[in-house]
C-alpha cells in the first residue's frame, strides 16, 4: 500500500465549487453538487443499480470513485474528445476537452487511516461482468488489485512533489499473457462513501499553464493546502 495514490478527474470549472463546499460529494449525495458531467449515461445508470455487490452497502453512485493512476482507457478517451460534457444546468457543451480537465490526487494510506468508509474493486465497474470483486478489507489491497500492470516499465506521469512514482504508460489490452484484460484492471476503483474532504487532497494536477494559473489563484483564495502542479504527461 506504500506510495499508492487515488486519482479523481474533474472538470477544472468545478474546482471552485469543491473548494467552497470543502468536499467532493457522491452523485447520490443530497444536496447535490451541480458539476459538469462528463460520462456515458448508460454507465451512470448501471452504477445506480445493485449490479455490483458492495460490502459497505448501497450502490456505486453512493460513493466518490477514484482510479489508482491518471492513465486509463476512460481518461484517454475523454482527453481525445470522445465524450460529451454537460453544464451544471445540463446544457450540452460539446465534447469534453483535455484542457478543461484536472486530477485531484489523494493518498490511499491516508484515506484508509481516516474514518471514511471505503472499499475497492479489482476491475472497472462499467459492465455487469461476473468477475468483479469489491472488498473493504484494507489489508487485501496489495493482492486485490493487479499492481504489476501499474508498476511495470516504462513509467510515466510521475509526480515527484507528492512522491508518486508514476504508472506504466501502456493501459490497453494486449495479446501478451497477463495483459489480456489490462484496460479493465487498470481501471480498478477506490470508492469512498458519501463525500471526501478537500483538506485530504495532496494535489491538483493541471494539463496547461493557463489552467495551472487559474487553479493556483483559487488555491490561494480558499487556502487549499495541496500542491498545484502543471503536468501535461498525466493527460493523454
Amino acid at each position: 500500500m506504500q506510495g499508492r495514490f487515488a486519482f479523481r478527474q474533474i472538470d477544472i470549472r468545478d474546482f471552485e465549487m469543491f473548494l467552497q463546499d470543502g468536499e467532493i460529494r457522491s452523485k447520490n449525495y443530497k444536496p447535490k453538487q451541480k458539476c459538469h458531467q462528463t460520462s456515458y449515461d448508460q454507465l451512470v445508470d448501471l452504477r445506480s443499480t445493485n449490479t455490483f455487490a458492495i460490502p459497505c452497502g448501497g450502490v456505486v453512485n453512493d460513493y466518490v470513485a477514484f482510479y489508482f493512476s491518471p492513465l486509463t482507457g476512460f481518461t484517454h478517451t475523454i482527453h481525445n474528445g470522445n465524450v460529451d460534457v454537460l453544464s451544471p444546468a445540463e446544457v450540452a457543451l460539446g465534447k469534453s476537452r483535455k484542457e478543461d480537465r484536472a486530477f485531484l490526487v489523494f493518498s490511499v494510506p491516508e484515506i484508509f487511516a481516516s474514518n471514511l468508509k471505503c472499499c475497492f474493486s479489482n476491475l472497472a465497474l462499467n459492465s455487469a461482468s461476473a468477475s468483479h470483486s469489491i472488498t473493504d478489507v484494507k489489508a487485501d489491497l496489495p493482492t486485490h488489485v493487479d499492481w504489476k500492470l501499474f508498476d511495470e516499465e516504462p513509467l510515466e506521469a510521475k509526480i515527484p512533489a507528492i512522491g508518486y512514482q508514476g504508472v506504466c504508460r501502456y493501459f490497453m489490452d494486449s495479446p501478451v499473457s497477463g495483459r489480456e484484460n489490462r484496460s479493465k484492471k487498470r481501471m480498478a476503483e477506490l470508492l469512498v462513501y458519501d463525500a471526501i474532504p478537500m483538506a485530504k487532497a495532496k494535489a491538483i494536477v493541471l494539463p496547461t499553464v493557463a489552467a495551472f494559473k487559474m487553479a493556483r489563484s483559487l488555491a490561494d483564495k480558499y487556502n487549499f493546502k495541496g500542491k498545484v502542479i502543471n503536468d501535461p504527461q498525466c493527460f493523454r
